[in-house]
């Protein structure tokens, strides 16, 4: 469904994903161009993205914001590069609600105590740069960024990631 909008953006395309449940929850990333990654990041939330992580929600909009973040830089660098991307590029998320939060303005009793740091991924959606697709957990290519994954998964991350395809 959306593989003419990464082929026509040179393959541009990410994932994005974090943990909840846990005493330090991580955030985690990757970002792909040209059939191979260039970037990826994994880092506990807290410290870095100052929320509280009270949801799994809210855990994963934050990862969403930090690749967004990346995303508008490394649209940038590739700009500078001769690779101009068009649109939005498609970012993997497997949580509904972080997605929808994305996507609907406003603050509601569940976000409303959310930093507006992390915001910064539904203004990327407004402004086109970025569109969060759902993906199932066994397609999220970011899990073994985040959380520890049984050997068989973390084979589909590891091949992914290195393109043994």
């Amino acid at each position: 469904k959306f593989d003419a909008s990464i082929a026509a953006n040179f393959g541009s395309h990410g994932f994005s994903d974090s943990s909840w449940g846990v005493p330090n929850p991580f955030a985690g990333h990757s970002i792909f161009l040209a059939g191979g990654p260039i970037a990826w990041q994994s880092r506990k939330i807290k410290a870095k993205l100052s929320i509280t992580g009270d949801s799994s929600c809210e855990t994963e909009y934050a990862s969403a914001a930090s690749i967004a973040k990346e995303l508008n830089y490394l649209r940038n660098l590739a700009f500078d590069l001769g690779l101009e991307i068009k649109g939005a590029i498609i970012v993997g998320v497997d949580n509904d609600a972080a997605i929808k939060t994305s996507i609907n303005e406003g603050v509601t009793k569940r976000n409303m105590h959310w930093e507006r740091l992390i915001h910064y991924a539904r203004q990327s959606v407004k402004l086109n740069r970025v569109k969060y697709i759902w993906v199932d957990t066994t397609s999220q290519m970011s899990d073994f960024l985040t959380k520890v994954v049984d050997p068989t998964a973390f084979r589909v991350n590891r091949d992914y990631h290195m393109v043994i395809i």
